[in-house]
């Protein structure tokens, strides 16, 4: 009995500290780069954007860290049925993976332009029509991508995938 409550403790800390991080992707995503962009001095702002960008990064690193985590504890990753968990999982996975790629594309290419161009930054990035097609597809997705995974997280959080009668019998 008390190995599940601390396995349920665990993986209610983990899942909670995941929602944590969640958020903080999603205030940093939404108010503090417009915010930057808008009042910032075009002397600072390639270095703003860089060290946004940076905290960003690593946060989304973090949160792909402690998604990972999630499925560490499960009963398929612990009895090495990767082809299952996979299985269940594939299409959430590979979204995720994609949006996380779009984000990283995204701001590569604001930086790269940033850096190219000392003056009126935001007004030069505004005119290079792919930067604003990554821009909009970025920000169209960002609301499924952050359901995306809170619904992952959810399902992995299931008692079912902690019940090892359920998945050896297969």
């Amino acid at each position: 009995m008390s190995v599940i409550d601390t396995t349920s403790r665990d993986i209610s800390f983990r899942l909670g500290v995941f929602y944590l991080l969640i958020l903080v992707d999603v205030i940093l995503t939404s108010f503090v780069e417009f915010n930057m962009s808008q009042t910032m001095d075009s002397k600072y702002s390639s270095i703003s954007t860089i060290v946004i960008f940076v905290i960003q990064a690593c946060a989304q690193g973090v949160i792909l860290i402690w998604f990972v985590s999630l499925f560490w504890s499960t009963v398929l990753l612990k009895y090495g049925l990767v082809g299952m968990l996979l299985k269940n999982f594939k299409w959430s996975i590979i979204y995720i993976l994609l949006s996380m790629g779009l984000n990283v594309l995204e701001r590569l290419i604001r930086l790269l332009i940033s850096l190219k161009k000392k003056s009126d930054v935001e007004a030069v990035i505004w005119e290079n029509v792919l930067y604003r097609i990554f821009y909009y597809l970025r920000f169209a997705n960002l609301v499924p991508f952050y359901l995306a995974l809170f619904s992952v997280a959810k399902r992995i959080t299931s008692p079912e995938y902690y019940k090892p009668s359920k998945w050896l019998s297969k």
